[in-house]
């Protein structure tokens, strides 16, 4: 049986959770990974990547999974967190959205909210601040964003690293409205090569954004602190370079495990993919049907999802020594998904923000 790791409810994850409850999807269909007692596939690039392009277990994800939805929209839909319950109206401290946008007939969007306890500006924040007014926002160690359960103790499974971090929101509104961004990507499969995922910190895909500041003190810092606060603080091509997706078919035929593969994929490289940012959550949206191979695989998945489990992770590229080992910013399971269940949102008016809780503050 899995482990419950008891958390306070706002911000608790899993089929349990509270913005599991706003999602329409069945909780049949979804799970957490890489969470005690749940199943962990997913290899990082590990601490000395960039000498031995060495990778390693992916160990828990910085972020818990508040909820999975499969929503039919209009057509394709950017920022579809304006219409989620689960994301406007969640009491987390900060949320990641990952909003896949699946061609066919009806256009659908596969998204998966994951939500951590604090706010991003923890870390823009001087040290010795934060340790004497955080009001309950860090841990006694400093560390910036370390998840903790109801006792104030660390949640660390055994053999796993812990949750750190993640960062600030550059360009927010605290009206609701997000700033968006963005760039559109070559038409090509939803595959990178062995030869450009180990390449990737050396090549073209690392950048240096001229807008991006580190903080001066980051010696509390985790690694995935670091890469997480140049994603949310860095310019398009940054934000674009660092998203990946890792899938893994865990059951499915030959030809869907051939098909889809398990190199990391970067998103931004193969698909149309645009960043929304507000004061509670950061959407990354990526649209399949940009690229003509990509819808085609994905069609052949999504014709086929009834007779299998498909893993999904996502992670930030570390692509500076800071940066590693990599962390898993989030993973889950879909187990046997029936994508007729999917229910048609409402688009016709955007849900209200709700403002930042106190305790986030």
């Amino acid at each position: 049986a899995d482990t419950q790791v008891v958390q306070p409810e706002y911000y608790m994850g899993g089929p349990q959770g509270p913005a599991a409850r706003d999602a329409t999807l069945n909780s049949k269909f979804w799970r957490e990974l890489h969470t005690p007692g749940t199943s962990a596939p997913f290899k990082l690039r590990g601490a000395s990547y960039l000498e031995d392009r060495q990778k390693v277990d992916g160990g828990v994800p910085q972020f818990v999974l508040g909820s999975v939805d499969l929503v039919e929209t209009p057509g394709p839909m950017q920022h579809i967190s304006r219409f989620l319950p689960q994301v406007r109206g969640n009491q987390a401290g900060y949320s990641f959205v990952v909003n896949l946008i699946i061609p066919g007939t009806p256009v659908l969007s596969l998204v998966a909210v994951f939500i951590n306890e604090h706010h991003p500006d923890i870390l823009d924040a001087p040290a010795a601040a934060v340790a004497a007014g955080s009001g309950g926002t860090c841990d006694s160690s400093n560390r910036p964003l370390q998840q903790l359960d109801v006792d104030g103790e660390l949640d660390v499974p055994a053999g796993m690293p812990q949750r750190s971090g993640n960062a600030g929101v550059s360009r927010c509104s605290s009206s609701g409205r997000a700033q968006r961004s963005g760039a559109s990507a070559v038409n090509g499969a939803l595959r990178d090569d062995d030869a450009t995922e180990g390449a990737a910190s050396e090549g073209s895909r690392v950048f240096a954004a001229a807008d991006y500041q580190r903080p001066a003190d980051t010696s509390d810092w985790q690694p995935f602190d670091h890469a997480l606060h140049r994603f949310l603080h860095g310019d398009d091509a940054t934000r674009t370079s660092m998203f990946k997706l890792i899938p893994h078919i865990a059951e499915g035929s030959w030809v869907i495990k051939q098909s889809v593969g398990t190199v990391p994929v970067i998103l931004g490289n193969k698909l149309k993919t645009m960043y929304y940012q507000t004061d509670r959550y950061v959407e990354a949206c990526c649209d399949v049907t940009s690229s003509s191979a990509a819808a085609y695989i994905t069609g052949m998945v999504r014709g086929a999802t009834k007779s299998l489990v498909i893993d999904l992770g996502s992670v930030l590229e570390g692509q500076r020594a800071e940066e590693l080992p990599e962390a898993l910013l989030g993973a889950f399971r879909l187990n046997h998904l029936d994508c007729t269940t999917a229910q048609r949102i409402d688009t016709s008016r955007e849900l209200p923000l709700l403002p930042r809780p106190l305790q986030h503050h």
